[in-house]
């Protein structure tokens, strides 16, 4: 389990799942500065924490919900930080 993960708020994430339903491409902005874009993304638990997941040359990438900043797409967006 990971120990120092911060779950996000139930309304943060049912608006994710929102966001990754309509499709197409989003981009991802991490805490980090890291810009990634991507499709075909799902949400995933392990080791206790929520991920962003999407295949990238065919690697699977996760990305924790508590290092995401941002989320954009042509449909909207959604900010995961206060």
């Amino acid at each position: 389990m990971t120990s120092d993960y911060q779950p996000i708020a139930c309304g943060l994430y049912d608006q994710i799942e929102l966001l990754l339903m309509r499709g197409g491409e989003i981009e991802i902005q991490q805490k980090n500065g890291a810009v990634t874009r991507a499709q075909n993304l799902s949400l995933k638990i392990q080791n206790g924490a929520e991920n962003l997941c999407f295949l990238d040359k065919g690697t699977e990438i996760c990305v924790r919900l508590d290092e995401i900043v941002r989320l954009t797409s042509e449909q909207g967006s959604v900010e995961l930080t206060s």
